[in-house]
């Protein structure tokens, strides 16, 4: 008999056992005799010698350019949200200043009184989308 642990069966005479003893039925359909058989395993490393050497060429082309660009990098960078966070609350943007409970309307508002633009007293300069 196949056992209960195993995916298939070893041999014809297990095979023939299971079928005179037992129904097998599967998606409706009786099954009469198994045709599995155990084969050699064969597992070794396969890859490509020239795909590494890409993926190595890759990696070091891009380790070099972001150790560039840090290094040409001259301004503060936002790399978390906490630096936004900080920054924002280093230098809190004069559009916003005062108003933390103003709504869509008075900000639609004020913008269209202004023509749009950014107030003068802004330490920077903004271009707005036409």
């Amino acid at each position: 008999m196949c056992s209960e642990d195993e995916t298939f069966c070893t041999s014809p005479e297990k095979a023939r056992k299971l079928s005179a003893q037992e129904a097998w039925i599967v998606n409706g359909r009786k099954i009469e005799y198994c045709l599995s058989q155990q084969q050699p395993q064969h597992c070794k490393l396969q890859f490509s010698r020239d795909i590494l050497i890409a993926v190595i060429i890759c990696n070091v082309v891009k380790a070099v350019t972001m150790f560039w660009i840090v290094w040409q990098q001259r301004e503060v960078t936002f790399v978390t949200f906490g630096d936004a966070v900080a920054s924002w609350l280093d230098e809190p943007d004069l559009m916003t200043a005062n108003r933390c409970l103003q709504d869509v309307r008075s900000a639609t508002k004020q913008l269209e009184e202004n023509g749009s633009q950014i107030p003068q007293n802004s330490p920077k300069q903004h271009v707005t989308g036409s």
